[in-house]
């Protein structure tokens, strides 16, 4: 591979560097310890909007904090709420909510709006939602966008960007529960659908689709691609409303989802995967059950959404107490990264060279680059902006054949699309990393 870009700019700028040999197992994503003050955020004040149920949220962490968006309602539909965290567990709710309404009368999300998941790309918010117009068997997937999080414009032109598939289909009743990921040049979605024409129990799948701009998309031919269990297993009624997040360190999809055992009992799995289309359930499911009786999540937990923030799995998810006045609240889990150890132990010589993308990404404002030397050599690994201007050398020595990390610190560069260049004798690559502040 030839050099991408003419250096125009000679001024190195000061990030720390730190290297480390590493190794990694996937223990942390299965084992999960709920917050104390849980539920996190819990019903609205008497009279307010969201005062009978708060479902669904969604978290980014950015600018140094977590926004959450969410569903509420109080004697109507849900509508989506905006709320902020200094760490994910005290939330404070946006004065202005609700954010997103529902649509007008007649429109296919005049009776409820949910949000499912959304993408930060450095400078407009993108949101996926769930609406329906009368009741959840009419449920479909909208597109909506954002330039600070709270006001929001539905592609009302478009909308649903996702629809229902034909009668003999698996999703012939409904489709919800989007999670999308994007990796700088296409969106990956996975949904849930429902093929209640074929059988007529709420049997929940999930789907995968590709779109270059979040709107149009292209579904997959051989879907669904996560389905329900056998009959005794704990999700042997549906597997819906996924959240995937992909690990850099494992180069591998990771989704988290809600299994159906019969009726009102749900409960969270963990499923992976290489190519997010063949998934591999954990023989651990499932992850996340319901909390003890009475309880505020004695009944059911569901919806979780799960990021990946200081070295931790954080999870937030919805908790049932009883099938008579079904209510949802919000509740917070996390895992710790127990899995990854750093040390100076010989892990052995790797079989080739490799240039890792980078984790996480997008960032704010660092990020682990991780590479592997088969033999010992001079090794360059640099910065660059989209100009071709050179920002950082990270690192330029001989090192001994292992595994190294990297941690770049964005923290003094304006959001955007950088590029990192790694050379190792003849050994060339590139690869792209977002900074989204």
């Amino acid at each position: 591979m030839n050099y991408l870009f003419s250096i125009m700019c000679k001024a190195l700028m000061a990030f720390p560097v730190i290297f480390c040999l590493f190794s990694y197992n996937a223990s942390a994503q299965i084992t999960w310890v709920r917050n104390g003050s849980n539920p996190v955020l819990d019903l609205g004040a008497p009279g307010s909007w969201d005062a009978g149920s708060v479902i669904s949220p969604v978290v980014l962490y950015i600018n140094g904090e977590y926004q959450m968006w969410y569903g509420g309602r109080n004697n109507n539909g849900f509508e989506i709420g905006y709320a902020t965290s200094p760490d994910g567990v005290a939330w404070t709710r946006y004065p202005g909510n609700p954010v997103m309404t529902k649509g007008t009368l007649g429109s296919w999300d005049a009776g409820s709006v949910a949000p499912m998941s959304v993408v930060f790309d450095g400078n407009t918010y993108h949101m996926w939602y769930s609406g329906e117009s009368t009741g959840f068997l009419t449920t479909r997937i909208g597109y909506a966008a954002s330039s600070d999080g709270i006001h929001w414009m539905k592609a009302d032109s478009i909308n649903p960007v996702i629809n229902i598939g034909p009668l003999d289909s698996w999703e012939s009743r409904y489709v919800t529960g989007a999670s999308v990921i994007y990796d700088g040049s296409i969106f990956h979605m996975w949904y849930s659908g429902n093929d209640y024409f074929i059988t007529p129990v709420i049997t929940g799948e999930i789907g995968y689709a590709t779109s270059t701009d979040g709107i149009h998309w292209s579904k997959y031919a051989d879907n669904p691609v996560l389905t329900y269990g056998v009959p005794g297993e704990w999700d042997e009624n549906g597997a819906e409303l996924p959240t995937v997040i992909f690990d850099d360190i494992s180069q591998t999809y990771q989704m988290w989802y809600t299994g159906q055992k019969t009726g009102l009992l749900y409960d969270v799995g963990f499923a992976t995967s290489t190519d997010g289309i063949n998934w591999t359930k954990s023989s651990d499911n499932p992850v996340l059950e319901n909390g003890f009786a009475g309880t505020w999540e004695g009944l059911s937990v569901i919806y979780p959404k799960v990021i990946f923030h200081d070295n931790q799995y954080k999870m937030w998810y919805c908790g049932i107490n009883n099938a008579a006045n079904f209510i949802f609240r919000i509740g917070h889990a996390t895992s710790d990264l127990t899995g990854m150890e750093i040390s100076d132990e010989n892990l052995g010589v790797p079989a080739g060279f490799a240039l890792e993308q980078n984790y996480p990404n997008p960032f704010n404002p660092t990020t682990s680059i991780r590479f592997t030397l088969p033999l010992a050599l001079q090794v360059k690994l640099s910065v660059f902006n989209t100009l071709g201007q050179h920002i950082a050398t990270l690192l330029n020595e001989r090192k001994p054949a292992g595994s190294y990390e990297t941690v770049f610190d964005g923290s003094k560069l304006s959001s955007g699309i950088y590029y990192y260049f790694f050379e190792a004798g003849e050994f060339k690559d590139v690869r792209k990393m977002l900074l989204a502040k």
